[in-house]
């Protein structure tokens, strides 16, 4: 009896050691994805297999920067409070949006939350000056919200495109090195956040 109990026991112990092991050795997106919200359009579909498998990425082709009021209520009904919420909202323009929907958008969770906007870009040789200017404004009504609220930052994905890191084939999305690039901006922005 007294041995089969210490058999037990030395099952349960090694097993216990092996879960610590297991979760000391587990990758550090592992480790960092708890509480951490993305909220995109196809490009956020794009990147979603080059994200942790732990975050929750809400992604949507087509999606108007228009409904991300609606996908805000929806994804932070399941998890209320998140460390980091990324707001990748912005790449198919809305008539009649403005800077205070994004103004909304960061201020529907508190200070303590990371709010990372990723500013957009659409070239104009593919879709004219007018929609490129409305990317440009979007961006810019990001970066000025950044300046103002001390939880928001902006994950510069303009600066990648105008810089030539990444190519968009059709003007608007990237290709597969470019999906990865955009991921592993988004993934080392949520670990500054994470940290800070």
């Amino acid at each position: 009896m007294l041995l089969r109990r210490a058999g037990v026991r030395s099952v349960v112990l090694a097993a216990a050691a092996v879960l610590t092991t297991a979760t000391l050795a587990a990758p550090a997106e592992a480790r960092t994805a708890r509480g951490v919200i993305v909220i995109g359009d196809s490009l956020t579909v794009q990147a979603q297999p080059y994200l942790p498998t732990g975050w929750t990425v809400s992604g949507q082709n087509g999606r108007e920067v228009a409904a991300l009021p609606g996908a805000l209520d929806t994804n932070l009904g399941e998890q209320r409070v998140p460390r980091v919420l990324v707001l990748a909202l912005g790449q198919n323009e809305s008539k009649g949006w403005t800077r205070d929907g994004y103004r909304a958008a960061a201020n529907t969770v508190p200070n303590s939350t990371a709010v990372l906007f990723v500013n957009t870009y659409r070239d104009p040789a593919f879709f004219g000056d007018r929609r490129a200017a409305t990317q440009a404004a979007y961006s810019r009504w990001m970066a000025r919200l950044a300046a103002t609220q001390p939880n928001v930052q902006v994950i510069d994905w303009r600066g990648a495109v105008l810089d030539g890191a990444v190519t968009l084939p059709d003007g608007s999305h990237p290709d597969e090195a470019g999906a990865q690039y955009r991921a592993k901006l988004t993934l080392g922005a949520v670990r500054a956040a994470l940290r800070g």
